[in-house]
């Protein structure tokens, strides 16, 4: 805004008081001159205009930024939902490939698993088998030496008799047990006939069974009280007085003051049972009490009810084997079958009595003595 100039072309002083004069100030718009209070209006009024443009192009600028900003989200958001889809997909398609690897990994092993179970049965059955025919020809070799013996009993001494019936056990012991140390008491010597030493994978575990041997035509009583100082002497677990005759009344098998008597047909048994229990007793690490407590229980189960009936079956199918071994060979062929079945009686007999062993070992309640 230019203010007014005077008629000879000078632009007039400003007054003192700070104010233009009456024709002092021109019109921004038409150059006209106003006076001093129309051309404050006016000016006002331009200021007023200017700052509403200013606003005006402040908001239309703001309004732009905001639909840029929301035309870029959009953009984004859009590019973003494409690509959750792939990922959502691609999720999915691996948990699928997993599942579907599981239920083949799943489905492999269990044949495999199958596969392998028939494989092992067949095996452990194959060598049950052949180690049963192998155990049973020993039993009739050992059976056929029994009757041998009782037919040179009324020929020999008491002496001889000892001998001899020592000799046999030993034979017997060394050929069940290789594994473990069988080894008789020198002649002369105080103690038992036999000491079997058990060990453990090459190991011996500290732990053994004394045996005495008898061939009398009587039982006699004072046996027993020396078994017992030959058991602690030689620091044994068991003890066991293997006797061609028992006292009046007793048959094959029993217990007395802690000394197990038997009869030759019944050691081989006896010792396999009294062997594992020793094993059992060795892994376990019973304390002496419980050890006591455990023994008392297995002799208990030996000369029990069930086992009575058990050593019947078995003693039953074995002089039946006997027999139908003897027979010729197409008699043989006639009754294999029923003499595998005999076998699997005496098989029976022997997974009974080692389940109630390692029951009562455990320390297992139930109906066991």
């Amino acid at each position: 805004m230019r203010a007014a100039t005077s008629s000879s072309g000078a632009t007039p002083a400003h007054r003192s008081n700070g104010h233009a004069g009456p024709n002092e100030c021109c019109c921004p718009l038409c150059e006209s001159v106003l006076a001093p209070d129309k051309y404050a209006a006016v000016v006002g009024a331009w200021a007023l205009r200017e700052s509403e443009i200013e606003r005006r192009a402040e908001a239309r600028s703001v309004a732009r930024e905001a639909l840029v900003r929301r035309e870029a989200l959009a953009a984004a958001n859009a590019a973003n939902a494409g690509k959750l889809a792939k990922s959502e997909e691609a999720r999915k398609a691996a948990e699928q490939a997993v599942k579907t690897a599981k239920t083949e990994f799943e489905t492999a092993l269990k044949e495999r698993l199958e596969t392998a179970t028939e494989a092992a049965a067949k095996v452990r059955d194959a060598a049950i088998s052949e180690v049963t025919v192998k155990h049973f020809a020993e039993v009739q070799r050992l059976l056929e030496k029994n009757r041998e013996m009782e037919r040179l009993l009324e020929k020999k001494t008491a002496h001889e008799l000892g001998d001899a019936g020592e000799i046999d056990l030993f034979d017997l012991l060394t050929a069940e047990f290789p594994a473990d140390q069988i080894t008789r008491v020198a002649r002369g010597v105080n103690g038992p006939d036999i000491v079997h030493r058990v060990f453990s994978g090459g190991v011996f575990t500290g732990r053994s069974v004394v045996y005495e041997a008898k061939n009398h035509k009587t039982f006699q009583s004072k046996w027993l009280a020396k078994a017992r100082k030959d058991q602690a002497d030689y620091q044994g677990d068991h003890v066991v007085i293997v006797s061609a005759v028992l006292p009046a009344g007793r048959s094959q098998l029993m217990v007395e003051n802690g000394v197990i008597v038997c009869s030759p047909e019944r050691v081989a048994a006896i010792a396999h049972m009294l062997r594992r229990a020793v094993l059992q007793t060795h892994v376990l690490g019973l304390t002496n009490a419980d050890r006591d407590e455990k023994t008392a229980r297995l002799y208990d189960l030996m000369v029990s009810d069930r086992a009575m009936e058990r050593w019947g079956r078995a003693s039953s199918a074995t002089t039946e084997l006997v027999e139908i071994e003897s027979g010729d060979a197409e008699h043989q062929l006639r009754v294999r079958k029923k003499r595998l079945g005999l076998i699997t009686v005496v098989r029976d007999v022997h997974t009974e009595f080692t389940g109630d062993i390692d029951a009562i070992l455990r320390g297992e309640p139930g109906d066991l003595p």
